[in-house]
């Protein structure tokens, strides 16, 4: 039996409504503070969600095969413990476009967005000013499959991967860290940055990124860019232990690395 709350806005439970120009405000739950979506496919269209607050997932909570989409959404100033703006879990296919993930906060893992064995697809929209204990714009655990085509991801703590996640790129798009990158996978479970579709990424720019910056265990490839096709840096000096930087390509100088 199932003891605790879900969606204190709204509760789509083995439901798909159409959610559109909405103010989801200052609302709380254990699970889902302005929307909770279980085994749900809501599209969810032109809404604010802001200032709501839960256990798991204080704007938007993800659960049991969820499929929302989310388009033209704000989703600001949620707290949670776990994933502050939203959070996926359990073959979750969120996908999210043309949306502000923006100062939301988690008291554990993922400010802006929580992935656990859950494959979120994120495009054109900004993930800002998010923080938490780790992973302050994305925390990305077990067996999550997190697609990324033209998103901004800035002036949050940290993005922090888990063993077993897969960070993969639709499209020309350069994955740009300013602050601190932590990708710690395992020796049987590295963490994957790979190319997703026919086009070909262009691989990872360390830019000022912090020295906590790490990688271990993890694999780059499929990328492409005038220098440093897996892997450019500039002012940062990240730790790099047991990394496969494989199958990339420059134009000019470091088809690997460029430093």
């Amino acid at each position: 039996t199932e003891n605790y709350s879900r969606g204190g806005g709204i509760n789509c439970y083995n439901s798909s409504p159409r959610l559109e120009n909405l103010s989801i405000r200052g609302n709380s739950a254990q699970r889902g503070g302005g929307i909770s979506c279980y085994n749900s496919s809501p599209t969810i269209e032109e809404t604010i969600i802001v200032s709501n607050e839960a256990d798991y997932g204080g704007g938007i909570n993800c659960r049991e095969n969820a499929s929302p989409i989310i388009s033209n959404v704000t989703i600001k100033n949620n707290t949670a413990s776990q994933g502050g703006g939203i959070r996926c879990r359990d073959d979750s296919h969120a996908y999210i476009e043309n949306s502000t993930i923006i100062g939301n906060s988690a008291s554990q893992y993922g400010g802006g967005l929580y992935s656990n064995n859950a494959n979120p697809n994120i495009n054109h929209s900004i993930i800002v000013q998010n923080s938490a204990n780790q992973g302050g714009a994305v925390y990305g655990r077990i067996n999550s499959n997190i697609h990324i085509e033209y998103v901004t991801i800035s002036d949050n703590n940290t993005v922090y991967l888990d063993a077993g996640t897969q960070f993969l790129f639709d499209g020309g798009v350069n994955f740009n860290i300013n602050g601190t990158l932590i990708a710690i996978g395992t020796e049987s479970d590295s963490i994957i940055f790979d190319n997703y579709g026919d086009e070909r990424w262009r691989g990872i720019t360390l830019d000022n990124a912090s020295d906590e910056t790490t990688f271990e265990y993890v694999r780059i490839s499929g990328a492409t860019k005038d220098d440093g096709g897996g892997m450019s840096l500039s002012a940062s000096n990240p730790t790099l232990t047991h990394v496969t930087i494989s199958n990339n390509t420059a134009d000019i100088y470091g088809g690997g690395m460029y430093l």
